[in-house]
């Protein structure tokens, strides 16, 4: 009895202990495989030193007399690892964003029943991790039944109990929610549930992830939803703009439900990168990247370190996670004075901490300002200005650069970008005959692929005009009948 009783006594002051760190502390997790669970084969990293794109060799470096300070990056097994743990666990502080103003655990989509729905594999793993619809809910315009599913085509490895690329962070009373990179960049094998990593996860309903939050608005430049135009105005909640001119808000709930039914049209493994009010979801590209620059097939992530490799990462949290970032470019970009920009994006934020009303919360960039915790963001993830902002550049499209305090200026970028330059694709699961791939490289051939996807990384390396050009040049050739004359793709 004295011995169970003193067992019990040290488990729960093992508890308290462990309660008391995560309340001062927080706590925090990502899932990152182990190597034994990963089914991709690694090349040894092709150089040894990064130049603002130009690979060195040790050598090479010595002779220029490259080092940090001049720019150069070294390429060694510490900085490789740094790059595979960011991969899979950093989110730049996107759970901020995530959660208390999207509020992606704040709808229908909630935690619980995600633990639910992951304990219910019991270690399995899946590639579409199935949620239970906890009552019936329309989203705009479409309606989920209670005891239905969500479809939300994240990833749960095989022995794990979180999604590739979701990490949960813990402060204080408060449960987060953030994204990584590898939530998209990097998927599960349907039949072995082992990790492969680089490979696009091509059913991940990103979509309706964000339109399952409470306050999917932020995501409007990525739709065709204009917020001033779109949807009629509410006279009785008004902010001043930057000149001093009164304008009113969107109406909240019109304008959500605008925005929902745009992000609902994405279809799974496809993501609206592009800022632009434009509706146009592209497919989520590999990270399989050695030789296959430039990363852009237009050429949008030409310039910097690891051949532009690094621009592209950068824009995944920089441009994609965060559209505070982009408040003070929003008159050229929107046609939307910075402050009322703000007050769109917070005015229906899932935390009151964060709801800005624009009758007692004064000016909307000082209701923001006092609620950032990343020193010299504009907005909330964790950014360094450029000497652009806000202009963007080639480097970075919204003049902001990634990077946690504690590291050097784009140190993680920099390691993630290596890191991927030695992933390589596992093995194909099946076995192809001779006579097969002999007249699957005579199609390529004729239809003239080669064109475009050439050499042993199958690209030119070259940019490409507006797709509209393109299509208008390509099209027609691969798309004609046997007498000759053209027909519909």
């Amino acid at each position: 009895m004295n011995r169970a009783f003193h067992l019990l006594a040290a488990l729960l002051v093992i508890l308290i202990v462990a309660l008391l760190v995560t309340v001062t502390k927080g706590f925090r997790y990502a899932y990152e495989p182990a190597e034994s669970n990963v089914l991709n084969h690694y090349r040894a990293s092709p150089q040894t030193w990064e130049l603002w794109g130009k690979p060195l060799t040790d050598g090479e470096a010595a002779r220029l007399q490259v080092s940090a300070r001049t720019g150069g990056v070294k390429v060694d097994a510490a900085l490789l690892r740094l790059g595979r743990s960011a991969f899979y666990k950093e989110t730049f502080r996107n759970e901020v964003f995530l959660t208390d103003v999207m509020g992606i655990l704040a709808g229908p989509l909630r935690l619980t029943n995600v633990v639910k729905a992951i304990l219910a594999l019991h270690g399995e793993g899946t590639t579409n991790l199935r949620v239970e619809v906890p009552e019936t809910v329309t989203i705009g315009g479409r309606t989920f039944a209670k005891g239905a599913y969500f479809d939300t085509g994240l990833d749960v490895a095989r022995g794990s109990f979180a999604p590739l690329g979701m990490a949960t962070v813990i402060r204080g009373a408060k449960i987060r929610v953030g994204i990584t990179c590898a939530a998209c960049h990097a998927t599960v094998d349907p039949q072995t549930k082992k990790v492969i990593e680089g490979a696009p996860n091509q059913d991940l309903n990103a979509g309706l992830l964000l339109a399952l939050g409470t306050n999917s608005v932020p995501y409007f430049m990525h739709t065709d939803v204009n917020p001033l135009l779109s949807v009629s105005p509410d006279m009785d909640r008004q902010v001043a703009s930057t000149t001093g001119t009164r304008v009113p808000l969107p109406k909240v709930v019109d304008l959500e439900n605008k925005v929902d039914e745009a992000l609902l049209q994405w279809p799974p493994g496809n993501f609206d990168s592009l800022t632009d009010l434009r509706a146009d979801p592209t497919q989520l590209p590999g990270s399989f990247t050695w030789g296959n620059h430039p990363y852009g097939w237009s050429g949008n992530f030409i310039a910097g370190p690891f051949r532009g490799l690094s621009a592209q990462n950068n824009n995944v949290h920089a441009l994609n996670s965060d559209s505070l970032l982009l408040a003070a470019a929003s008159g050229p970009l929107f046609d939307i004075d910075p402050e009322v920009y703000v007050a769109i994006l917070l005015q229906n934020a899932a935390s009151k901490a964060f709801r800005y009303d624009p009758r007692n919360d004064g000016t909307p960039s000082a209701f923001l300002a006092a609620r950032r915790s990343t020193p010299g963001s504009p907005g909330i993830n964790e950014v360094v200005l450029s000497a652009s902002w806000p202009k963007g550049t080639l480097l970075t499209p919204d003049g902001t650069l990634t990077s946690s305090p504690g590291y050097p200026v784009w140190q993680q970028n920099n390691a993630m970008s290596a890191w991927q330059n030695t992933l390589v694709p596992p093995p194909a699961p099946f076995r192809t005959d001779e006579s097969t791939k002999l007249l699957g490289h005579d199609v390529f051939r004729r239809a003239g692929c080669e064109r475009c996807h050439a050499g042993d990384f199958l690209t030119t390396t070259s940019s490409f005009p507006h797709p509209k050009l393109v299509l208008n040049r390509f099209v027609p050739r691969l798309c004609r009948s046997p007498n000759g004359t053209s027909r519909r793709p």
